[in-house]
């Protein structure tokens, strides 16, 4: 039933004060500013800008000291680029004034000079140039010293505020790694490329020493600290080639740098290449991502000349060769080729990346065809011409030699062979087969495993359709331990 009017005003009774209602507020009370009639700014306009008006901060002039000044124009006693070099010294030395030559995690940037970071740069209304250049440690330790080259139409200055001492980066406020952890694990893993974040921050905790100790919390800091050494380790030795995870890839990598293709270059006189002696060549591949196989044999020049080094020796020619798994990654294998010499050394003469498990008369058919044809073109190698050219000195004093001449008249040079006696390695029966077929001559067998010191497996595998001797898993394992020397025939 409705209420009676007595007891509504009971239920609700009626306020102190008298309220007027009011219609409730739109966007939070915001509405639209009524311009006055004639349409211009009145006082309060101007008191509410005078009271949003941001304060600036003190400027700080920053007083820098002179530490060398050249003189450039027409009076200048030195060339630019001279010039430029002391430059680059000097401010290399204020830098290693902290007592460090490296800063590994900054990028080299062109504007860089002597480790110092560009930070900002100028010209006044005169026509002078400022170039302000700040510790790459700043933001990492509050390193404040910096560095200014003023450079004018007839002078270049080198200017600097505050001076570098051994305490300068100590306060490393770094919340993740320090930046003395950061060097020890990129020299860890320059040392060791191969070995992963985990492992390589596990290591390091067997040393007492705070910088190479790092917690598990860090671990992937790590990780990407050696994602970035490897990166940087391959495009060295790959002359910047950025190789990635595929067969393309691999390919193309292959492709150029093919040793026949670079002698070509090498002895054109309009082509500017030159070899190197310790340059990274491929004397033979095979990349099919469709077989899913990569085979790879690489060189250098000079792993080629420890063949002619070998004849010019004098005593006999011994090829010796093996496969490795135990330094390699799950799924590939190493096979090497070298030559004897005095005293009990092995000189690589080639390596080569096979599949894993493919260790056969077949691979090494393979590997040393690519090595032998490599070897004779390598006699044709041509010299550049240029005076005192250090690579092809060395070249040509090992081709020169009447040994050597005496084997490229001979009929081993015509067939494309190399002039091998002997031959040495373990009790593989594919090695000794490619000795007996491909050599014609018997193997010998190293004393270790030919007097029973290392017992070895006889591993025979089935051929599979890619003709490489691949692993098929019917394999027959057949541990024989000798108790004297023997002979594979």
């Amino acid at each position: 039933m409705p209420c009676r009017p007595w007891e509504e005003e009971q239920l609700d009774p009626a306020p102190e004060h008298p309220v007027t209602p009011t219609k409730p507020t739109r966007n939070d009370g915001a509405s639209h500013a009524d311009p006055d009639a004639e349409g211009r700014e009145t006082e309060s306009d101007r008191e509410e800008d005078l009271g949003a008006t941001k304060i600036r901060r003190p400027r700080h002039v920053l007083k820098y000291v002179v530490v060398k000044r050249w003189v450039t124009g027409d009076r200048a006693e030195m060339d630019e680029d001279q010039i430029r070099s002391e430059l680059e010294a000097e401010m290399r030395h204020l830098m290693e004034l902290s007592g460090q030559r490296k800063f590994f995690g900054h990028k080299t940037l062109p504007t860089d000079i002597g480790h110092w970071k560009l930070g900002r740069d100028h010209t006044d209304r005169r026509g002078i140039k400022y170039d302000v250049y700040r510790c790459p440690m700043r933001h990492r330790c509050l390193c404040e010293v910096s560095c200014r080259v003023v450079t004018g139409p007839d002078f270049i200055e080198l200017q600097r505020h505050g001076l570098h001492d051994k305490d300068s980066h100590d306060n490393d406020g770094s919340k993740k790694l320090k930046y003395d952890q950061i060097v020890s694990v990129v020299e860890a893993a320059k040392t060791a490329p191969t070995l992963s974040g985990a492992v390589l921050r596990r290591n390091l905790m067997d040393h007492e020493s705070p910088t190479k100790t790092i917690p598990p919390q860090l671990e992937r800091c790590v990780q990407r600290i050696v994602q970035n050494v490897r990166k940087q380790v391959t495009h060295q030795h790959l002359d910047g080639f950025n190789l990635k995870d595929s067969f393309g890839s691999l390919h193309v990598l292959c492709e150029a740098n093919l040793f026949s293709d670079l002698m070509r270059k090498h002895n054109d006189p309009e082509n500017a290449y030159h070899f190197r002696l310790f340059e990274f060549v491929v004397l033979g591949s095979q990349v099919s991502p469709e077989r899913d196989i990569v085979r790879i044999t690489f060189s250098s020049v000079w792993m080629i000349l420890n063949a002619f080094r070998a004849i010019v020796a004098g005593w006999g020619f011994q090829l010796n060769g093996d496969v490795t798994g135990k330094l390699c990654r799950k799924n590939i294998d190493l096979v090497e080729f070298g030559v004897n010499s005095i005293p009990k050394h092995n000189n690589v003469l080639c390596l080569g990346v096979i599949p894993k498990g493919t260790e056969s008369e077949k691979i090494y058919q393979i590997t040393w065809d690519d090595f032998r044809t490599a070897a004779v073109l390598m006699c044709s190698y041509k010299d550049c011409g240029k005076p005192g050219c250090e690579i092809c000195g060395t070249v040509m004093e090992v081709l020169s030699a009447d040994e050597v001449k005496a084997y490229t008249r001979g009929k081993k040079f015509r067939e494309g062979q190399l002039p091998v006696e002997t031959a040495m390695c373990d009790n593989f029966k594919g090695w000794g087969n490619f000795s007996n077929n491909a050599l014609g001559i018997p193997s010998n067998v190293c004393f270790p495993h030919g007097t029973g010191e290392i017992p070895y497996f006889n591993c025979k595998y089935h051929i599979s359709d890619d003709g490489l001797g691949r692993n098929c898993g019917r394999e027959v394992l057949t541990r024989q331990v000798l108790s004297e020397p023997c002979r594979i025939r």
